[in-house]
């Protein structure tokens, strides 16, 4: 199958973000036998590079508008204005044109099987899409639910397309209820490989770098992902303080990306609380955490989940967040974490660390639960269900109305 993979700032190379997963995606596609092209779009254009065998990438020049306002306007810190221009949907809408004439060219030129757009470009993509000689598909990753009309314009996001690949069930049949058509949603979740479990050693290494102790237990908090805002950094500190207060073993690390990082972030410091925009300090808390942190706020949210909170489940860390939608599917119906109040967060937060044994059952659960259902390769081989399906289903309406065109029925 040839696949020509659309969307934001794709990169070469693992990132901060949900586009690591597409990378990986796209690497696993290839190494199985099919031709992947990516066509990024980002702030500047750059021509089509081989990134290994059957995978190419080329990036289109996105039209930025800078804007002030939007739900995640304090995500970004004044160094990472370009990204905040390049992906809101005015942007995302004034660069369909262009986008639209290199897609027609590379399906003359490269004739791809399926066009699959890893992100959504905006209600206004729909207009377009007939335009496309080849079925078109679209990833649904979060549904943020922000304004009245969140639920209208969602709905003309996904209209035209042959297939739209949701990140979870609970997305999928909130979809339904809007009235896009169920026969072309399907359940596609992020996929990792799985993560060998950290010898003794190993864990007590990166625990060293971070000058966590041997009886200590850690806590790890990343950001900002998907729905989280700053509201829910100010309420994971605070969560912090309070179970640290009454338990003093506690020593949490706060990871924001280095985008969403700035100065005045260190001054939320306190003791047995770190906040860094260090990507190694990310990478040492993930591997060796014992509980990740990650309150919700926004209630009527339906979580992918963040990507980091697979990484996470994987590692065997499970998630403590809080009631929102999809969490219980999520996490396995606590198998893998747990969503309860925001006011008992700090309380079960100190229960689980201080109980060994559910503490180990839990993070038991999280792994063998991440490796159950959310593998890369589980990923890769839904991917090609969805395609196929719409393929054949763009087939047999084709064949239909050869045999009975308008006139006929006329």
């Amino acid at each position: 199958m040839r696949v020509l993979a659309v969307g934001n700032r794709f990169f070469a190379e693992a990132h901060a973000g949900d586009k690591t997963f597409w990378l990986d995606l796209a690497r696993r596609l290839a190494s199985q036998g099919e031709a992947v092209h990516v066509v990024s779009v980002s702030r500047t254009a750059a021509p089509t590079t081989r990134l290994g065998e059957g995978l190419t990438m080329e990036t289109l020049a996105a039209v930025p508008i800078y804007t002030r306002g939007g739900a995640h306007r304090d995500r970004y810190n004044p160094e990472s204005a370009d990204i905040r221009a390049v992906t809101n949907y005015a942007s995302r809408s004034l660069t369909l044109p262009r986008l639209f004439r290199r897609l027609r060219q590379l399906a003359r030129e490269w004739r791809p099987d399926v066009v699959h757009f890893m992100d959504n470009m905006g209600p206004v993509t729909g207009a377009f899409l007939r335009s496309l000689p080849v079925p078109a598909f679209v990833s649904a990753i979060t549904y943020d639910p922000r304004s009245i009309s969140y639920d209208l314009l969602l709905r003309q996001s996904f209209a035209g397309f042959e297939g739209v690949a949701v990140s979870s069930t609970s997305f999928r049949n909130r979809l339904g209820s809007l009235g896009v058509p169920r026969d072309r949603l399907a359940t596609v979740p992020w996929g990792v490989d799985p993560v060998l479990p950290l010898t003794p050693q190993e864990r007590s290494e990166r625990r060293d770098r971070l000058g966590v102790g041997a009886d200590d237990r850690l806590i790890f908090w990343a950001g900002f992902l998907q729905q989280t805002t700053q509201e829910d950094l100010f309420q994971a500190l605070e969560v912090a303080r309070q179970a640290r207060g009454a338990s003093p073993r506690l020593q949490f690390v706060f990871c924001l990306k280095p985008q969403h990082f700035r100065p005045s972030y260190s001054a939320l410091e306190s003791p047995g609380v770190r906040v860094s925009g260090d990507p190694q300090t990310f990478f040492l808390a993930r591997e060796g955490a014992d509980v990740f942190l990650n309150p919700v706020g926004r209630s009527r949210s339906i979580v992918a989940p963040p990507l980091t909170w697979v990484e996470c489940m994987m590692r065997g860390i499970p998630v403590l967040t809080t009631p929102c939608g999809g969490a219980d599917e999520v996490l396995g119906d606590g198998q893998a974490g747990e969503a309860v109040p925001p006011v008992r967060l700090p309380t079960r937060l100190r229960e689980l660390v201080e109980d060994p044994t559910a503490l180990d059952t839990l993070q038991r659960g999280a792994r063998a639960w991440a490796t159950r259902h959310y593998s890369l390769d589980g990923s890769a081989e839904a991917y090609r269900r969805l395609w196929a399906d719409g393929i054949r289903r763009r087939a047999a309406a084709t064949a239909a109305a050869t045999r009975h065109p308008p006139e006929a029925r006329a």
